[in-house]
């Protein structure tokens, strides 16, 4: 079972109830590996650019600031599918995983501001 967990008084109610609600958690598992689908996408797209525009000349705070606004998403996105899409997680993982992606979300705001 994935870290998504559903409130006790979800759990005791009837299927026709049940239903749209477990539609719409598989929906949005579906969207999110998209968007990390696309996430690698664009980093194929642009990996040209970033090797001759970034990675060849002197490191500052700009360089800096892109290299962890860039690759935070990757860290923040694998988080969170493994939080959504993994199976068998411990409760005590689930805990530990939805904190660090807590914090992964509110770092990746904070650096791309």
């Amino acid at each position: 079972m994935s870290c998504v967990a559903f409130p006790r008084f979800i759990m005791g109610t009837s299927n026709s109830v049940m239903l749209p609600i477990l539609q719409q958690a598989q929906t949005s598992k579906y969207f999110n590996v998209a968007s990390f689908t696309f996430l690698i996408y664009d980093w194929f797209l642009t990996i040209d650019s970033e090797l001759a525009f970034i990675w060849n000349q002197r490191w500052n705070l700009g360089t800096l600031l892109y290299v962890l606004t860039r690759y935070s998403a990757f860290a923040d996105m694998g988080i969170f599918l493994y939080s959504a899409v993994g199976y068998s997680i411990p409760p005590s993982v689930c805990d530990i995983v939805i904190d660090v992606s807590t914090w992964m979300f509110f770092f990746g705001i904070s650096i791309a501001r």
